[in-house]
């Protein structure tokens, strides 16, 4: 190429450049890649909006929500709104909830719960069975414990009785996020939808962060429509007569502490009047315990021999044994023994 050649295409580069829109790191970005930028609203309008996109996530089959909580761990609920039933699973308990019908709670894996089990006959049950023919489960959820099981999207707007500030709304090509900071305990929260069409999109996602350092937990909703399959009847008892049954396998703890509990009652008064325990403050707190207690599952009872001994007791209504434990005078003091088979 001729030496004029090369200077002429020197000079038109710097044109050619610029014709093109220039390159490398001071090309300024495409409209495109911008971040978007959040613009202020009403709390009104937010509320309005939140709550409207969390409704639309009920005109479905169904949902499924996970909680991440860092404390309690996590949890998950899917919400059959075909069958009207839920069932939600956590780290250490499972409940099922059927609208019309009743509540269903799996038990835990203590002695007592074994215990329990077997003086029912029903060694293999897992979980209990609660009647309750007012829940509801649909675009409303009700009463309250159904409505706190179900963690639906349609309450998860920002709630009255926080101080809230800030309102601000993001679109973004995936959804459109909302924030609100919580005055009252610095957290700042976020709605995020499916859509940036404001009338279209559903709630997906929620969050609270506390502070720096600190991972939100999320809330996080999925509609579909899951299957949601009862419990089956070999597997469940009457929450009722489970709880009896509890109470009844957890006599002898009742007893050792009721009789402890006695001994330091009547120490206490003695102490106050700076002298010994005697006969006579048992006979006396044995009459106030015999006032409240008796008419029970397990027929307690409190009274006082000839000797000044104390005898709390018990039955067992599914062993048929009495049990006992005893608080005696010693030294000055009431003491309390160990539980036996009377």
């Amino acid at each position: 190429m001729r030496t004029g050649s090369w200077c002429a295409a020197l000079v038109l580069l710097p044109a050619l450049l610029a014709a093109c829109g220039g390159a490398g790191a001071d090309r300024p970005p495409h409209p495109g890649t911008a971040e978007p930028t959040p613009s202020a609203v009403s709390l009104e309008v937010l509320t309005q909006e939140v709550e409207a996109a969390g409704r639309r996530g009920l005109e479905g089959g169904g949902y499924v929500v996970d909680l991440d909580r860092s404390e309690g761990g996590g949890r998950r609920v899917e919400v059959d709104l075909v069958t009207h039933r839920l069932v939600a699973t956590g780290a250490e308990d499972t409940v099922y909830l059927a609208a019309g019908k009743g509540r269903y709670s799996s038990v835990d894996r203590s002695e007592r719960t074994r215990l329990a089990l077997q003086y029912l006959g029903r060694p293999g049950a897992r979980f209990t069975f609660s009647p309750d023919p007012r829940i509801t489960i649909g675009p409303t959820i009700s009463p309250s414990t159904a409505a706190s099981q179900a963690y639906s999207p349609a309450d998860a707007g920002p709630q009255d009785r926080r101080s809230w500030s800030g309102p601000a709304r993001t679109v973004r090509p995936d959804g459109i996020v909302y924030t609100l900071r919580d005055d009252d305990s610095g957290a700042t929260c976020a709605w995020h939808t499916d859509s940036p069409d404001p009338a279209r999109g559903r709630l997906v996602r929620t969050t609270c962060e506390v502070g720096t350092g600190v991972e939100p937990a999320p809330t996080t909703w999925t509609y579909t429509t899951p299957v949601v399959a009862l419990p089956d009847d070999a597997s469940v008892v009457g929450f009722q007569e489970f709880f009896d049954a509890t109470v009844a396998a957890e006599l002898p703890d009742t007893l050792r502490h009721d009789a402890r509990m006695f001994a330091r009652a009547a120490n206490r008064v003695a102490a106050k009047e700076h002298r010994s325990t005697r006969v006579a403050d048992l006979e006396k707190l044995a009459e106030q315990s015999s006032e409240v207690a008796g008419r029970d599952l397990l027929r307690l009872r409190t009274t006082v021999d000839g000797q000044g001994t104390v005898h709390l007791t018990g039955r067992n209504p599914y062993t048929r044994e009495t049990l006992e434990c005893l608080v005696v005078l010693r030294g000055g003091k009431a003491v309390a023994g160990q539980v036996t088979v009377r």
